[in-house]
């Protein structure tokens, strides 16, 4: 029998740190909302989610590829190769985000010429979100070599508590300093500390020894690896370009401060994602270890463990969202108040997020990422084409309506094709199959 101890043990360790990176994120964009002004925090949201989702595009879904392969490799008795992958992820990341960054950079130095953008999106607007991109890129990928290797407080700690804790320390001084920072340099700020952040993982792990030592990997492997990570990649492209599309589409059609509303009742919802997030850290080299290794049963008891525990963190949450959304939202500005109803509709979306499981990242994992994919590319894709419609005739709450109705549904086919498969619940189905 399995020690269930352990396991709610490490789902603890990344919890306590996913927790309280949430706790960090919120009072992180909190002081960034209470630095700037409402339509500097809505440029910062647009550029914040452009660095993110391009951060996706640059990761060539490798950072996944990499939870399947060490595990995979490591049960096949073969280290050595788990390494070169691990070498080989973190080299072709690099080299992609280099591009990405430049293609960003090159976009708004033509746009300035042209004069395309506003003036809030100017070049100095351009070279931040590259260089947050291209740190974002660095940072997962690093995070999940660590965390394959079980060193989880290495692999969270500096990005998940420490970066947004230091920017929330700098941005208090300034305040406290009385020194004008704008939506640009907080962007260059947040890359230069994760640099530095990503620079120390590197220094104190054995990444360092893994990027110089020998690689085993023939042309073969590299050409199989790449083939895998494709859909990988297209999947977290299409899930990030939906996540942040959003935020990117309605800058065309909504003003910045309607913008900065919207964002603020976005990133206190997302609040509700933690408790899967915290089990996203650990799920992925689970199943792949398990699913490889034949061992169903095991991997269905370890689901429905974690799956107890993302309820006993999201029933409060949501509870004291919807009584205390209001205030919630007048912390970060009195005018966001108005939002409360877009909230509550984001909220039930994250919420639905949390209570499906893993599902996605299980297809991944099990080698049907074609299937997530095709999913994804549905769903999303529907949505891509609707947002500009919802934004024009109903605003941020068309927007919200939208985003909460296609987590359901996608989740819903995610879930549905797991137990059809595989016969595996992620959901919260599971209590009621009767089969553990």
């Amino acid at each position: 029998m399995m020690n269930i101890y352990k396991i709610f043990n490490g789902i603890s360790v990344a919890f306590l740190i996913k927790g309280l990176s949430g706790v960090l994120t919120f009072l992180m964009f909190l002081v960034i909302a209470r630095t700037l002004s409402i339509e500097e925090f809505g440029v910062f949201g647009v550029g914040f989610s452009i660095a993110i989702f391009t951060g996706v595009v640059s990761g060539h879904g490798l950072d996944t590829l990499i939870l399947r392969l060490w595990p995979e490799h490591n049960a096949k008795k073969n280290k050595f190769l788990a390494r070169s992958a691990a070498k080989w992820a973190t080299k072709k990341t690099f080299i992609t985000s280099l591009l990405v960054s430049f293609l960003i950079l090159l976009l708004f130095i033509i746009a300035g010429y042209f004069n395309i953008f506003t003036n809030y999106y100017n070049i100095n607007f351009g070279i931040s979100v590259a260089c947050l991109s291209l740190m974002l890129a660095l940072s997962e990928i690093i995070s999940a070599t660590l965390r394959v290797q079980n060193r989880l407080i290495l692999a969270l700690l500096p990005k998940d508590i420490l970066w947004r804790l230091f920017i929330i320390l700098i941005l208090l001084t300034t305040n406290y300093l009385n020194i004008k920072i704008n939506a640009s340099q907080i962007i260059f700020l947040s890359a230069l500390i994760l640099l530095t952040l990503s620079s120390i993982q590197i220094f104190f792990s054995n990444l360092k020894n893994i990027f110089i030592e020998k690689s085993y990997a023939t042309n073969k492997d590299k050409l199989s690896w790449s083939k895998l990570s494709e859909t990988m990649w297209l999947t977290t492209v299409v899930f990030a370009s939906t996540i942040h599309a959003d935020m990117l589409l309605i800058s065309f059609f909504i003003s910045p401060e309607t913008i900065a509303s919207y964002f603020a009742a976005l990133k206190i919802a997302s609040v509700l994602a933690l408790p899967l997030t915290a089990v996203n850290q650990l799920s992925g080299p689970m199943i792949s270890e398990h699913f490889y290794s034949n061992e169903k049963t095991i991997l269905q008891e370890k689901l429905k463990s974690y799956l107890n525990f993302c309820m006993l963190i999201i029933i409060p949450l949501i509870i004291f969202i919807m009584i205390y959304g209001r205030e919630l939202l007048y912390l970060f500005n009195p005018e966001y108040s108005d939002a409360y109803y877009v909230l509550l509709c984001l909220t039930f979306g994250y919420f639905f997020h949390c209570i499906t499981g893993p599902a996605s990242i299980f297809l991944q994992m099990s080698g049907k990422s074609s299937l997530a994919l095709k999913t994804s590319i549905t769903t999303q894709g529907a949505t891509l084409v609707i947002f500009p419609l919802a934004a024009s005739f109903f605003g941020i709450i068309g927007i919200a309506i939208i985003r909460a109705l296609e987590i359901i549904l996608r989740k819903l086919i995610q879930t549905y094709f797991v137990k059809k498969i595989f016969g595996i619940h992620t959901s919260l189905a599971l209590f009621f199959s009767g089969r553990i």
